[in-house]
């Protein structure tokens, strides 16, 4: 509404672009999550211990997953748009960089309803998301001063504010700590520089010897993994409990192929 009615149909077409490339992960990310969540915590919610438990393992995880693709998809995201859309929306690069910079925060307070609505908080919930309506109202009336980057920033601004919101609210039902969460997000996101840091110097090379675009984002993506794997594999202590409870996890899935190729040893080790 704000962009198409003070900013014109060319920054609306620019804007919706971005902001649909990003919710693909978020809303893919978010279902599973809920379909998962809900019904556990609705089980379990007189247990206040499980639900904290349940509750901030699943915050870590999406930190863990969601911080690091954070940080691929603002590096690679002028190659990216180059690749899906071509040159003509060059300017979608910088609004969508400056969403998928608060991704992890949409995921997150994804999370944060589940727990709200499985626990019986909805009125607690409601007014919290008219509060985060009127944010995103605000801060994209404000930012659109700036254009299209600027109602990004305002728009992500309420994001990470009904975040916050959303995590007073699950902290205050669980008992959970604001430390223990601000720890685990910040060693997510020590990973995430680092892998960003790694997809950069990847990028600047293939970019420096002409690699085709395809080749550049199959490139940052393939080293992003690696990366990851190897961190997983062999420092996996980085990732705290939940990276241990995740690994695990993946490889009762992978069974006996874990063990063929020996992962299940170095886990063991």
């Amino acid at each position: 509404l704000v962009v198409g009615r003070w900013l014109g149909a060319e920054a609306l077409g620019i804007y919706g672009r971005a902001y649909q490339f990003l919710m693909l992960p978020v809303n893919l990310l978010g279902t599973v999550f809920h379909r998962v969540l809900f019904p556990a915590l609705a089980s379990i919610q007189s247990d206040r211990m499980r639900v904290a438990r349940a509750y901030t393992r699943a915050v870590s995880i999406i930190a863990l997953i969601v911080l690091p693709t954070s940080a691929v998809l603002i590096v690679l995201a002028p190659d990216l748009i180059l690749f899906i859309l071509g040159p003509q929306w060059e300017a979608v690069v910088l609004p969508f960089q400056v969403l998928a910079a608060v991704m992890v925060f949409r995921t997150s307070y994804k999370i944060s309803n589940s727990l709200a609505s499985a626990t019986g908080a909805v009125y607690r919930q409601a007014w919290r998301q008219a509060f985060y309506g009127a944010g995103v109202f605000l801060g994209a009336w404000f930012g659109h001063f700036w254009g299209i980057v600027g109602v990004s920033v305002g728009v992500g601004a309420a994001v990470v504010l009904n975040f916050l919101l959303m995590l007073q609210l699950c902290l205050s039902i669980t008992g959970a700590s604001w430390g223990k969460i601000s720890v685990i997000h910040a060693r997510h996101l020590g990973v995430a520089i680092f892998v960003g840091g790694i997809v950069w110097c990847v990028k600047i090379i293939g970019d420096w010897i002409g690699l085709p675009v395809v080749f550049v984002v199959a490139a940052g993506v393939g080293s992003a993994g690696a990366v990851t794997f190897g961190i997983v594999l062999y420092f996996r202590s980085v990732f705290g409990n939940e990276g241990e409870w995740l690994w695990d996890l993946v490889l009762r899935q992978a069974g006996p192929l874990a063990t063929q190729l020996g992962i299940g040893n170095s886990v063991k080790k």
